[in-house]
């Protein structure tokens, strides 16, 4: 036994030495490294070849200085390695044997130089001075290739550095602030990289001439005779030199000699300057009157330009007459606004502003505009729900109608022609005063001023709530005292379809198309009941306007309501 265990290992040993044999490099080979381009410059491709004798399949380490760059696998005693990427100036390029071979390393000199760049350079062109061109400039090498080069550029004039920013991926921009107008060169230098050479371009361009333009202005009227307004007057962009710029004024509404003093004049711009003023004088005076413009007109040497200048009235339309009582609750007030121009009798309109039957609003003032245009405004406050249930709240709109008509003469006031603008809660009692005569259910029992009519000659209705049955804010509950659905008969009598007939007088109604409180479709219903009568009845939808909010200031709609109490209540 012991002699097979001999014999085994003896095997084992010599199998061992063989694959140690099979596996160990061969002798010891002489390695050799050639260049492509011995002199070359950046960017350009430069392979280097090394060999092997004996011809050996290996891998080689290659290197330059310290710096190890690489592989090169070399095959049956040839391989091959190539870069566009060394930087410039002298390099010992190395090899050595990393697998597959031994022997001693081999080197040899390369020298690369540095590549010249080429500079596209561009910017964009402005049709006004005062608009910021763009410079943009792109940096490759001069012999081509992928390489993007990195390094800082500058926008140089006149010595002066205008603006400065290193490379990303080849290129930059820039954009250049309060260039005056007139001829420039600009130099677009190239530094900062050691693999190229330092480079620049000019670039020219052309800042067209500034242009001019005069601000619009508002200035009060003012009572006295001499009250100066000040107008800017600009240019566009700076001017490499003086600039000089006429102006006159111009009458429009505004009458030379009567509203302002006409005036001409010549503004010089030194160079660089761009905002000059100029003064007007505005003729003040005590009358109440519609605002008013004039022009100022400009000439400068790329253009003309004109603004105006409103005059804007100081002097009040009306005079108010608050807390005047119409009945004998405490909220059975109205404020009087009654014109200062003009004669009387003048014409009437009832606003009744409340969005909610719990009180009218003491700060809107939409209906008092009409103040202004020669109309005596009623604005008026009513019993709330919470004091007083459905009919309380129309008895005293009509209340305050017979009071304006019973006080006529005292007040100046037309009682033939009378309107009612109601906007909510208002519109609702607005549509009610329009269409219910004196047998309706709540004109019983009248005691004040009964002999004087509750009817009026011309309504508004601005999104009120016509049929409140069909409505189901609780809201209405609290007005009627009952649910609608609880007293049908009470919630009809707060329906002005109901009482439509022949005689009502006109009636504009102006809805909103995404009232989600009050359906357009009730306004609707009426509307339809009056022209079946005969009745000049309008009806607008507004698109986008809900119940109230901003699109109900459009003056569009504030104007439809002036043409239409003029066209009904105006002689």
């Amino acid at each position: 036994m012991r002699k097979y265990a001999v014999v085994v290992f003896a095997i084992i040993a010599l199998l061992t030495l063989f694959g140690q044999a099979l596996a160990a490099p061969p002798d010891d080979v002489a390695l050799s490294l050639t260049s492509s381009r011995p002199d070359t410059i950046f960017g350009e491709d430069l392979t280097f070849t090394a060999t092997t004798d004996p011809p050996v399949t290996a891998t080689l380490t290659i290197g330059s200085g310290r710096a190890t760059l690489g592989t090169i696998d070399v095959v049956d005693g040839t391989g091959t390695w190539t870069s566009d990427t060394l930087p410039a100036g002298p390099h010992s390029i190395w090899i050595s044997c990393k697998s597959g071979c031994s022997g001693a390393p081999a080197a040899m000199p390369q020298t690369i130089g540095r590549a010249n760049a080429r500079l596209a350079a561009a910017i964009d062109a402005v049709s006004d001075a005062g608009t910021n061109p763009r410079i943009t400039v792109a940096v490759s090498l001069e012999h081509g290739g992928e390489y993007m080069p990195e390094g800082n550029i500058d926008i140089v004039e006149n010595d002066v550095v205008l603006a400065s920013a290193r490379l990303r991926n080849g290129a930059v921009s820039f954009e250049l602030d309060d260039l005056a107008s007139g001829e420039h060169a600009f130099t677009v230098r190239y530094y900062g990289n050691e693999n190229c050479f330092d480079s620049e371009t000019t670039l020219r361009h052309t800042v067209p001439e500034a242009r001019v333009r005069v601000e619009p202005v508002s200035v009060a009227e003012g009572n006295a005779s001499s009250n100066l307004v000040t107008v800017n007057v600009r240019l566009s962009g700076k001017s490499s030199h003086g600039v000089d710029v006429s102006w006159a004024t111009a009458d429009g509404g505004a009458v030379a000699g009567i509203d302002y003093d006409a005036a001409s004049g010549t503004l010089s711009f030194a160079p660089g300057e761009t905002q000059k003023q100029i003064s007007v004088n505005v003729i003040g005076n005590t009358k109440p009157e519609p605002d008013k413009t004039f022009t100022i007109e400009v000439t400068g040497p790329q253009n003309t330009a004109s603004a105006a200048v409103r005059i804007v009235n100081d002097d009040p339309f009306f005079r108010k007459l608050p807390g005047i009582a119409y009945g004998p609750a405490a909220d059975q007030t109205l404020d009087l606004y009654v014109p200062v121009t003009g004669s009387g009798p003048y014409p009437a309109i009832v606003g009744i502003e409340a969005t909610a039957f719990l009180a009218a609003d003491p700060n809107a003032n939409v209906t008092t505009r009409e103040a202004e245009r020669g109309y005596i405004v009623a604005k008026l406050s009513f019993r709330s729900a919470e004091k007083a249930l459905f009919p309380a709240q129309v008895q005293d709109v009509k209340a305050a109608v017979r009071w304006l008509r019973a006080n006529a003469t005292e007040y100046q006031l037309d009682p033939n022609r009378v309107g009612v603008w109601g906007i909510g809660a208002g519109g609702h009692l607005a549509a009610l005063l329009a269409t219910s005569d004196a047998d309706a259910p709540f004109e019983l029992g009248v005691a004040a001023n009964a002999q004087f009519s509750g009817r009026v000659q011309a309504a508004v209705e601005w999104f009120g709530e016509i049929d409140v049955a069909a409505l189901e804010d609780p809201m209405y509950a609290r007005y009627l005292g009952c649910a609608a659905a609880d007293c049908p008969d009470l919630a009809a009598q707060a329906n002005a379809t109901n009482y439509v007939t022949m005689d009502d007088p006109p009636l504009l109604m102006v809805h909103g198309a995404n009232d989600r409180s009050v359906p357009v479709t009730t306004a609707q219903d009426l509307y339809a009941a009056l022209r079946n009568v005969g009745v000049d009845a309008r009806l607008t939808v507004v698109d986008g306007a809900g119940h109230g909010g901003p699109e109900w200031n459009d003056p569009a709609l504030l104007e439809q309501v002036d043409r239409f109490f003029d066209e009904k209540l105006k002689p």
